[in-house]
């Protein structure tokens, strides 16, 4: 009896051994079937990838060759020192009695002589300085003249005299010179008798002097 008892205990022991070995085992073909098993990697999404921004462009680096400086604007050539000046106009010739100067566009005037006198019929201040003039016109068309409008003396110190009509004269000045034509007379100027008279004068009514030296 208590020998059926030990083996039948002996086998207890031995079953309990095969099933510890039995799920030893299992336990070791899961424990590797675990560890062998790795999942795939999934393959990154296009809003997982981080685009990597290029690097900096470097500078260019600096040549050894410095820059090349402004082009300067060319000097005026220095005038020579023995440039030749300019020539100054000359001077216009100075009209003395005998001389013909056009006093207006298609008038000439032509101082003839000088006389002096102290003989009139009016007393004169100081002397009566008579000239002797010619007219001519070469335009198509009448021309007035006058005396007392055109006419006058001028001395050194700048005095202007206007005509007199104190003294006996030749001819006439005044009124108008026909086309193509003359007209020759005297005028008479009551001047002091110290005055030195420099200038005989034909003022044209829309400016312009002319002037004959005496």
């Amino acid at each position: 009896m208590k020998k059926f008892i030990k083996q039948k205990s002996h086998k207890k022991h031995k079953r309990a051994w095969i099933l510890g070995v039995v799920f030893l085992l299992i336990f070791i073909v899961n424990l590797t079937s675990c560890g062998t098993d790795v999942p795939e990697e999934s393959a990154p999404s296009a809003q997982d990838v981080v685009e990597t921004p290029a690097p900096p462009e470097e500078p260019d680096e600096p040549t050894d060759e410095p820059a090349a400086p402004p082009e300067e604007p060319d000097e005026p050539a220095a005038h020579s020192e023995e440039s030749i000046p300019a020539e100054e106009p000359a001077e216009a010739e100075q009209a003395t009695v005998g001389d013909t100067l056009e006093v207006q566009p298609g008038l000439f005037l032509t101082v003839n002589e000088i006389r002096t006198t102290t003989e009139g019929f009016i007393t004169p201040d100081g002397i009566y300085l008579i000239i002797d003039a010619t007219y001519e016109n070469t335009s198509d068309s009448d021309i007035a003249v006058s005396t007392m409008l055109n006419l006058g003396v001028r001395d050194s110190e700048g005095f202007t005299y206007n005509i007199s009509i104190g003294t006996d004269t030749r001819g006439s000045l005044d009124g108008t010179v026909p086309a193509s034509d003359i007209m020759r007379g005297e005028v008479a100027f009551d001047v002091p008798a110290d005055a030195i008279i420099e200038y005989f004068l034909y003022e044209a009514l829309f400016g312009g002097v002319s002037r004959w030296r005496i």
